[in-house]
């Protein structure tokens, strides 16, 4: 005759009963263990699974116990969140929410990865290592320098000490090596191009036609460079002075420049360069007897190649 698998409970006492005291443990004719208390045990095994719960409203709680100290994963019930805690001060050390981020020393991560700090001067760093052929190691760090106000990046190579190469300043900017100086950091790098413009000072626009005009911005340093053909200075009102407006950035100091390529008439009204004007967008072009150059009708020229580099705090 088969048997009948029929379950049975055992009460919070020390004695098998089908009722009356609060169950402590159930065993159903499937082989489920429900455990209503807190499970105190050596090893534990099984070939099916282990679920661990708390009542409604009750949070799940995993304790692994020693000598030296427990680490409690628990599963809160106000958030589902998964939390590691150390039971001897630390508090929660790792967390990982619904949504897949992961909270160090964070238990509300808000980025995939989320690393928290707390109290004052905390410095906080990520570390990725990698080895050679020689199994040495080549080591990566960002810190969080919360102290200090700045990020900081280093790199350690052939086994050595990880050391600061590149910093973003708190003021802005970036530093390289080891330098922390707000003076020397790095702080704009662009680049594009602009619309050069020959005309009078304060007056008509000349004839041109501009082929190219590319501009680099490093730091506060500015680089121009332009080609302009099909110059026509005869719109020019005489007397007045020959610019080239719309640089980029507006100037903060004297640039020079020499014209490289040209093409017009080559008398000693020739324009054969200019320069930069302080605190403005433009450039006076001057002849050969270096002195600016005024439309006076033998000035001639009918394109241009320049470079020209100078200071600017925009």
């Amino acid at each position: 005759m088969a048997l009948t698998k029929t379950p049975i409970e055992l009460s919070s006492t020390p004695s098998i009963v089908d009722g009356g005291n609060a169950t402590a443990i159930t065993i159903d004719s499937s082989e489920n263990v429900t455990l209503a208390g807190t499970l105190s045990s050596g090893a534990i095994t099984s070939s099916g699974n282990i679920s661990l719960g708390g009542s409604d409203g009750d949070n799940a709680v995993l304790t692994l116990a020693a000598n030296t100290g427990n680490w409690v994963f628990t599963n809160v019930q106000a958030n589902r969140n998964l939390e590691i805690s150390d039971s001897d001060g630390t508090g929660t050390v790792f967390t990982i929410d619904t949504s897949g981020d992961v909270g160090i020393l964070k238990t509300a991560p808000t980025s995939n990865l989320h690393i928290g700090a707390s109290g004052a001067d905390a410095k906080r760093e990520i570390r990725i290592d990698g080895t050679n052929g020689s199994s040495e190691t080549y080591g990566f760090i960002i810190q969080a320098d919360g102290e200090n106000g700045r990020a900081t990046f280093k790199v350690g190579q052939g086994g050595g000490t990880p050391a600061q190469e590149l910093m973003i300043h708190p003021d802005g900017g970036i530093c390289f090596n080891t330098d922390t100086a707000a003076a020397n950091a790095l702080d704009d790098y662009e680049e594009g191009t602009w619309s050069p413009q020959i005309k009078a000072y304060g007056g008509n626009n000349a004839g041109q036609s501009v082929v190219s005009a590319l501009y680099t911005k490093i730091g506060n340093t500015v680089n121009c460079v332009a080609y302009i053909n099909n110059i026509d200075l005869s719109a020019i009102t005489s007397g007045t002075y020959i610019i080239m407006d719309n640089f980029p950035f507006v100037a903060t100091s004297y640039g020079d420049f020499s014209i490289a390529y040209r093409d017009g008439t080559h008398a000693t009204t020739a324009i054969v360069g200019g320069y930069v004007q302080n605190s403005t967008d433009h450039a006076y072009f001057v002849g050969t007897n270096g002195v600016e150059q005024q439309q006076t009708g033998s000035a001639a020229i009918t394109k241009m190649m320049i470079n020209v580099t100078y200071k600017t705090t925009a």
